[in-house]
């Protein structure tokens, strides 16, 4: 049964990164004349679309956004490239502004690259591409910075509740370095590499699609690459495929 965090992210990918629509549904239908089949054949799944305006101030300019999420309470937004790079925060039930969080530079609580965040349950953690380096900010009322944590070359991560377990995809590509030929590296707390998950398809350090390809659901990490249709699930121990993508063949015109 697909959930319904699962539905918006379906929902999402189809509408702003459409060549990964593919990995996440279980429906059965016509892509580019192709018959592709999602997860369990005959399933069939409704998805609602709703629509938040967002009460943006005059003096910040959003443009293309990279991840979004909420907790329940509020809206995170991200963009990545652009003077305006940073996570932004509405009010999820009214579309308020109501902060952003962290600013650009390389003091205490800024980041230069903000490649992705995690929703953890009372902070948010920001990867800054640049410093290589989680940023930690109370997700109350203030949104106060609390401190950073070295990372290594990560562009985002996921935390497995029950074991202190983080996994994140792995964009090391030399071949004299620890696990480089695995798509997922598992850590623990301290971002310290404990081991290495799923082979590479391609060995290479280049970043495509989604800056953050992951989520959680039922305190199981949800993960997927640029380059392989299948989403597989991390569940403290073990990698398992969740859905994979088939199809019969295809032709070119």
């Amino acid at each position: 049964m697909v959930n319904d965090f699962e539905k918006m992210l379906i929902k999402h990918i189809l509408r702003l990164i459409a060549g990964l629509a593919v990995f996440s549904a279980c429906v059965q239908e016509e892509i580019t004349g192709i018959p592709v089949e999602f997860g369990n054949a005959g399933t069939e799944i409704e998805l609602d679309m709703q629509y938040l305006v967002l009460d943006v101030p005059d003096d910040i300019v959003l443009g293309n956004i990279d991840q979004i999420a909420d907790d329940g309470t509020y809206l995170y937004l991200l963009q990545t490239q652009s003077a305006g790079a940073g996570v932004y925060v509405f009010d999820l039930a009214t579309g308020f502004f109501k902060c952003k969080i962290g600013n650009r530079g390389r003091g205490p609580g800024e980041y230069v690259i903000p490649m992705s965040f995690t929703l953890t349950d009372n902070r948010i953690c920001i990867v800054d591409g640049a410093s290589q380096k989680v940023m930690s900010y109370d997700t109350g009322d203030d949104f106060r910075y609390v401190g950073d944590r070295e990372t290594g070359d990560i562009s985002y991560f996921e935390r497995c509740d029950g074991n202190g377990h983080l996994v994140s995809g792995n964009n090391s590509y030399y071949s004299d370095l620890r696990f480089h030929d695995k798509c997922f590296l598992v850590m623990d707390s301290t971002f310290t590499i404990i081991n290495g998950m799923i082979d590479k398809a391609f060995v290479s350090g280049y970043i495509t699609g989604p800056l953050k390809p992951a989520y959680v659901y039922d305190g199981k990490v949800r993960l997927y690459t640029q380059t392989v249709p299948v989403i597989y699930e991390y569940d403290g121990k073990d990698m398992t495929v969740v859905y994979r993508l088939s199809f019969d063949g295809f032709s070119f015109p």
